[in-house]
Order: C-alpha cells, then structure tokens, then sequence
C-alpha cells in the first residue's frame, strides 16, 4: 500500500523534529570525549541514544537503543548524556510536555 504524501504542517513539524534533534546530537558533540584506553584498544562505532526529555530539555531518562558493540564507547555516551543536561528547550511552538529523540554518536579514530 503506498504510503500518503504528507501535508505542509507534517513537513514543518518533521523539520522542526529534525532540526531539534541536531542541536541534542551538537550538545553531546561539546562534551564528547575519546577515553585514552578506547583509543588505545582501537574501540570504534556508532552508539545510538534513545532520550527522552522534558519540555525544558531535562532528562527524564536515557537509554542505549544501538550499542557500538563495545564497553567504552557506550559507557561514554551515558556519560556525555549527564554531562549535556540539560538540552536545549523545546521551541515555543511545540505543545508538547516530553518527547524522545534518537541521536546516533560516532567514535572514529583518525
């Protein structure tokens, strides 16, 4: 079954999501940090956050949704999520009291 287009206000409201999204994944971006020992035990990966927040940016919780596969780098997100709070508010126009948002992080050595 094909899918239905989207009206103006759903592709507003996804940009706005999206746009939310990425000043969350430029908050943990600040305070991300590579721990020598998963440098030196060559850790790569991609660990995606599951957050759920308040209106007013705060955690209400936090979960690990895609793991890198190793230790370190996902006990560095958890650590990057208590250092970010709290996130950038919700916009004004948004009506809602929480929303979660799904934020991949990348740990790449060069």
């Amino acid at each position: 079954m094909p899918s239905l287009p989207l009206d103006a206000s759903d592709n507003r409201a996804q940009r706005s999501r999206d746009d939310h999204a990425e000043l969350l994944a430029q908050r943990l971006s600040r305070v991300k940090a590579y721990s020598a020992l998963a440098v030196a035990r060559g850790e790569e990966g991609i660990v995606i956050v599951l957050l759920d927040l308040d209106r007013s940016g705060h955690v209400i919780s936090t979960r690990i949704v895609g793991t890198s596969g190793r230790m370190l780098p996902d006990d560095e997100v958890r650590q990057m999520v208590n250092l970010a709070d709290p996130f950038p508010p919700f916009p004004a126009s948004w009506n809602r009291v929480h929303a979660q948002f799904e934020v991949p992080i990348t740990f790449r050595l060069n």
